[in-house]
């Protein structure tokens, strides 16, 4: 079984990113100070996640890499704007950047992906927001993750082409996860 996922690699926008994980603010003093610290996504795991598969058998990904291949969406512009905090309720999880396309290109190619899956047997998924992760939290009070993005919500970075997208296969290990492209698919 491999554990896999279809996503857009970021490139130049990596490098925005990273001087936003780098950029100072009193929330992440305070991350420090209460030993709970956001654990940063490494530089070359920084991706958008258009559709989580799971554990597939190798039979089932051959279908699914023949599958992929039927997507056809031109290339389009992505940038990032604002930051934000995922789930909205509860105990925060996630830190991420907004993926921002203003064509409808993106929503096409992630749609188009999922109709390629529910094909061959995935369930639909409920709603997609693009967005790229840059940490996961662990037992950090909400009122620090809405520090921190007050503190950030201006970051905005400049437009990246996305010309592919990647089925990415996901190995678990105790020092986090790390992806692998299995397959690049060209966009139109």
């Amino acid at each position: 079984m491999e554990r896999v996922f279809v996503g857009i690699r970021l490139n130049t926008i990596a490098e925005a990113v990273l001087a936003l994980r780098g950029a100072p603010s009193s929330a992440d003093d305070i991350f420090a100070s209460v030993g709970r610290a956001a654990r940063w996504i490494p530089d070359n795991n920084l991706h958008m996640t258009l559709r989580f598969i799971g554990d597939v058998t190798p039979e089932k990904l051959e279908e699914i890499k023949s599958k992929l291949a039927t997507v056809a969406v031109p290339s389009f512009s992505l940038s990032l704007n604002g930051v934000g905090v995922i789930p909205k309720r509860g105990p925060p999880r996630v830190l991420h950047c907004n993926g921002v396309e203003t064509e409808g290109l993106l929503d096409s190619l992630q749609n188009q992906v999922g109709l390629a899956l529910e094909d061959i047997g995935f369930p639909a998924e409920k709603s997609f927001l693009p967005h790229v992760t840059i940490a996961r939290l662990q037992k950090v009070d909400r009122a620090l993750t809405k520090l921190w993005t007050e503190r950030h919500q201006d970051f905005a970075c400049a437009d990246q082409r996305i010309q592919d997208f990647v089925l990415f296969r996901s190995k678990l290990l105790p020092t986090g996860a790390v992806y692998e492209e299995i397959q690049l698919y060209p966009l139109t």
